[in-house]
């Protein structure tokens, strides 16, 4: 019977895992962030904690899937998935922040939460991050100015007592679009 238990409960983990996890990139996936951010904001507010969003868009997807086929973009999302866990652990291990952590918005698009950290540890890990995945060096000849996968980045440090989460994605998102409109390969923090 304790063999069929512990059969049991690994079972009950891999669906546990699966359920918050995307299948490709092996990030969190939507469901799980909002479920995070939730619970993550709830903190920030009670101890009026900083909590910041960054939102990241592989820049130019759609022309790399067109020209390298829909395998090759799942090779590369695969790759700048793992960049931005790599770099959100670094930051996490070096204390530069603490409880980060990387999510799967959807489509070509991710997620960084950052709770209870400075305002200003956003800025450095917005370059940091942008900068990581160029030094990928993952070809993209229809990216012309880069010829490499870049992305685009857009983030917001937010006192929880200013407003409600859903102001973090609106504003984080309105960033993520001027840094498309400034040349893209770049971070839009406030």
């Amino acid at each position: 019977i304790a063999a069929l238990r512990l059969r049991l409960t690994d079972a009950n983990q891999k669906l546990q895992d699966q359920a918050n996890r995307d299948g490709l990139t092996g990030l969190f996936n939507r469901r799980a962030m909002d479920r995070q951010i939730d619970l993550l904001w709830e903190v920030a507010v009670a101890a009026q904690k900083p909590f910041t969003l960054l939102m990241i868009d592989v820049d130019n997807f759609k022309k790399y899937n067109d020209h390298y086929g829909h395998l090759a973009g799942d090779d590369c999302l695969r790759s700048v998935a793992n960049c931005l866990a790599a770099t959100v652990q670094q930051a996490n291990d070096s204390e530069l922040t603490s409880g980060a952590f990387a999510a799967r918005y959807g489509g070509e698009e991710f997620a960084v939460i950052i709770p209870d950290a400075a305002c200003g540890t956003h800025l450095g890990l917005a370059s940091t991050i942008v900068e990581a995945v160029a030094a990928l060096r993952l070809p993209h000849e229809k990216n012309a100015e880069w010829g490499v996968i870049t992305i685009s980045l857009g983030g917001v440090c937010a006192d929880p007592a200013s407003g409600k989460v859903g102001a973090l994605f609106r504003d984080a998102d309105a960033l993520l679009y001027k840094a498309k409109e400034a040349g893209r390969n770049r971070a839009e923090v406030v």
